[in-house]
């Protein structure tokens, strides 16, 4: 799956497609044009002579029918011809019929209806390719004032999602525009004519041709803190039912640009919770002339710099806020062609936890491409020795110099993730002739006999497992406990809620300790295909 937007709203944030690139349109482009191009998206300016007064005029995207009924289109000025946004002000409806029963039942559970029909005073667009054409196909254009609530909704929506969800919509724009392609992407944020308890006053509607389900309506709350959008559908293309690939599609249909398959990584840990890391992304390009590469990027990391692997410096884009950055390269790279690339990036990414810092976010603290893809990881930690680092794979090497002690920690089974835990931990060792190594690490307020019984019930699980679904590919298994009740499995490392540290109920913490471990087999080395 490429960095797209279906993927964004599920995390929290929002990257358009990674997109490839013409050898014509991009070659000739420096790094400052793409950079001064990417200023020109993002700093939109309406143009006064492109405001079109419309009555019953009708747009469909796939399934999804926006009727115009009355009112004004105001668009933006053209950037290299291209034509990237508008915004809509007036009596406009929305209808939106699902191709498949289960997407209907979904619909369901939000209104008492198999499909959509909802109004809207207020329409915020971007979009690429095809979609200008067709929006302004029909349309006569006159000249006239841009109102104050036109540039008030665009530095309100557009503010909102940078600021507050991470979301760089310009960046994502200019990902697609560069592309070239001559369908686009279509993204609309409709503000509702009639609020209606329980449902939100606004909806997100998306068209991406290279997601794994291209058309996607979700539920935004702009207030909301937590879970901002609620996917209210997505489905297939129509084209793709009609075709029948609907029915036998999966993620692996996404135009992926490239692919990592290796990181290494030097990370310095500071007990205020600052995180310094290098990390090198050895990467292959999967398609012709790439230059423009988007990572996503937990919101509080700050890059300080990229370099190729000649050590230069290349220009890249990350506003404050965004959980994510865009790399432009200096010239376009052939496919299947293995590169490497540097990141330095820093920021406070570790929380306190009963006295030791976990990461606040255990997917993305570092840069990331595409939907959890399988890579190896080489991981040297710096840190205060007076602390321990507990990480993915296998210990190989720790050593100390001066107050600092370091430790290499090394994943060779491609995995789809890799975290850590830092601080100052009690430790019981569950050691037997019949499994391998197992460490249980918590805080201090936790008694001996509860990390042992903690060891035995991951022990038992371990064996039961490996007699069922094979082989266990690590050497030994540690456990940490995670505040919350949330917990986690990564390669030989687990994450236990510190409710099964707490008290122990008999059957229910048995349960989730296996469920964990058996993450080990379904989840760490053979993934899902789709949700």
């Amino acid at each position: 799956m490429n960095n797209g937007i279906r993927l964004l709203f599920t995390v929290g944030v929002l990257i358009l497609s990674t997109p490839t690139y013409p050898q014509s349109s991009t070659s000739v482009l420096s790094s400052q044009d793409i950079l001064q191009l990417y200023k020109d998206v993002k700093n939109l300016n309406f143009d006064e002579s492109r405001v079109a007064n419309v009555e019953n005029v009708t747009f469909a995207k796939d399934r999804a029918i926006f009727a115009f009924q009355k009112g004004t289109f105001y668009f933006v000025e053209p950037v290299r011809e291209h034509i990237t946004g508008a915004i809509f002000l007036g009596e406009g409806s929305l209808s939106l019929d699902p191709p498949t029963e289960i997407e209907r039942a979904q619909v369901r559970r939000f209104l008492e209806a198999d499909s959509l029909l909802e109004t809207f005073s207020a329409a915020y667009l971007r979009f690429t390719g095809q979609a200008a054409h067709d929006l302004i196909k029909d349309l006569t254009f006159t000249q006239a004032e841009i109102p104050d609530k036109v540039t008030e909704l665009h530095e309100e929506i557009s503010d909102y999602f940078l600021k507050e969800r991470g979301i760089n919509l310009a960046s994502g724009v200019l990902g697609d525009l560069l592309n070239g392609a001559e369908e686009g992407l279509f993204f609309a944020v409709l503000e509702k004519k009639q609020p209606e308890l329980n449902f939100s006053s606004y909806l997100a509607f998306i068209f991406e041709p290279n997601a794994s389900e291209e058309v996607a309506l979700f539920q935004y709350f702009p207030r909301r803190s937590k879970k901002p959008f609620y996917t209210v559908c997505s489905f297939h293309r129509t084209n793709d039912y009609q075709s029948g690939d609907a029915f036998f599609s999966t993620v692996e249909e996404d135009d992926d640009a490239l692919q990592i398959s290796h990181y290494k990584m030097q990370v310095k840990l500071e007990k205020s919770g600052k995180l310094n890391t290098e990390a090198e992304l050895t990467y292959s390009p999967l398609v012709d002339n790439l230059r423009f590469l988007t990572f996503v990027l937990y919101q509080e990391l700050e890059v300080d710099s990229v370099n190729n692997v000649l050590g230069e410096t290349l220009a890249f884009i990350q506003e404050e806020k965004e959980a994510a950055f865009s790399v432009i390269l200096d010239e376009p790279l052939l496919p299947q062609t293995e590169q490497t690339l540097t990141v330095y990036y820093s920021g406070d990414a570790l929380e306190p936890a009963n006295g030791n810092l976990l990461l606040k976010n255990k997917v993305y603290w570092y840069p990331r491409y595409g939907y959890l893809v399988p890579a190896t990881y080489d991981i040297t930690f710096e840190y205060p020795s007076d602390w321990q680092v507990i990480s993915v794979g296998a210990k190989i090497e720790r050593w100390e110099d001066g107050s600092s002690a370091f430790s290499r920690w090394l994943e060779d089974t491609p995995a789809f993730g890799a975290a850590f835990a830092f601080g100052y931990f009690d430790s019981t060792t569950y050691d037997s002739e019949n499994v391998l190594p197992i460490k249980v690490y918590s805080s201090h307020s936790r008694a001996t006999s509860i990390r042992a019984k903690i060891g035995g019930d991951v022990a038992n699980s371990l064996y039961f497992f490996e007699s069922l679904l094979g082989h266990y590919p690590y050497k030994h298994m540690n456990v940490v406990e995670t505040p919350g009740v949330g917990s986690q499995g990564f390669p030989a490392l687990l994450f236990l809620t510190s409710h099964t540290f707490a008290r122990e109920i008999e059957g229910v913490m048995e349960a989730l300790r296996g469920h964990e471990v058996a993450h080990q087999w379904w989840g760490n080395l053979v993934g899902w295909e789709t949700y």
